[in-house]
């Protein structure tokens, strides 16, 4: 009897996958990625957020004077919302490669992958809806939606 038993368990792990903690579109080469979005505001203070890889969600703070980040835990979002956003950013970031436009204050939207070396940070005026930024608002948007969900 015992060793059905666990013959069962075993086939129950192997039908259900090993659970690592991450949702299934993260690789093992970017387990280490993050997405972060918020503001910089005249004095370069930063308020904003963080998703990690294992789809938690943190608040993240940096006055003007700090050089470490504050980065509280909010909570964790479904893997699924996590991955389509995580698409989204990445999509995002092919199509424009470059937005850095100055304001006093300045909305931001960054992955970064330290695996693989990869940190990409868009930057634009809230103020001017231009065409250079319609595609990086809307990612804005998406994630802020995200980020209710777990208020």
């Amino acid at each position: 009897m015992k060793p059905l038993i666990v013959l069962s368990l075993l086939a129950t792990l192997l039908v259900s996958g090993y659970s690592t903690g991450f949702p299934a579109c993260v690789r093992e080469h970017a387990r280490q990625q993050t997405i972060r979005w918020g503001e910089i505001h005249s004095n370069n203070a930063i308020s904003g957020y963080e998703l990690s890889a294992q789809a938690t969600l943190f608040v993240v703070q940096q006055n003007s004077q700090a050089e470490q980040l504050q980065i509280t835990e909010k909570g964790s979002v479904g893997a699924n919302l996590y991955c389509e956003r995580l698409d989204l950013v990445r999509r995002a970031f092919i199509e424009v490669q470059a937005l850095n436009v100055p304001g006093e204050t300045r909305r931001f939207v960054e992955y970064r992958n330290p695996q693989n070396d990869v940190e990409m940070r868009a930057v634009w005026n809230p103020e001017y809806d231009t065409k250079g930024n319609e595609l990086f608002r809307s990612v804005y948007d998406s994630l802020e939606s995200l980020r209710k969900t777990v208020d």
